[in-house]
């Protein structure tokens, strides 16, 4: 890839925040995913799991899950000093309650007994 084709990709790139209420293709998925695996990561362990979740219950499940860590993490002393960011992360931590499906990633716990 070009130096100049590279720089076009990352200027264009953004984030979707509302949703088209129609399903994503499994091979669009498979391809997020796979690309997904290319990601810099620590000793090249790759020892993440990405998980396809497309129940709609499921989703929501997960963004009330999401929303109340940022609930928790908002209430803590510290979160004062940072209102501004606390206030964003309050707003968009659960910004994909309506999406038509969800990639979520998983890495396994470091706290070993």
């Amino acid at each position: 890839m070009k130096t100049e084709e590279l720089a076009e990709l990352i200027k264009s790139r953004r984030s979707i925040r509302a949703w088209e209420k129609k399903p994503v293709s499994e091979d669009t998925l498979l391809k997020a995913i796979e690309l997904a695996t290319y990601a810099p990561n620590g000793g090249n362990q790759q020892n993440w799991r990405f998980y396809i979740i497309l129940n709609k219950i499921t989703i929501v499940d997960v963004a009330d899950v999401v929303q109340e860590s940022a609930n928790y993490f908002a209430s803590w002393p510290e979160a004062s000093m940072h209102a501004d960011l606390v206030t964003r992360m309050l707003q968009r931590s659960s910004f994909f309650r309506d999406a038509p499906a969800l990639i979520a990633l998983l890495l396994p716990s470091t706290n070993r007994r």
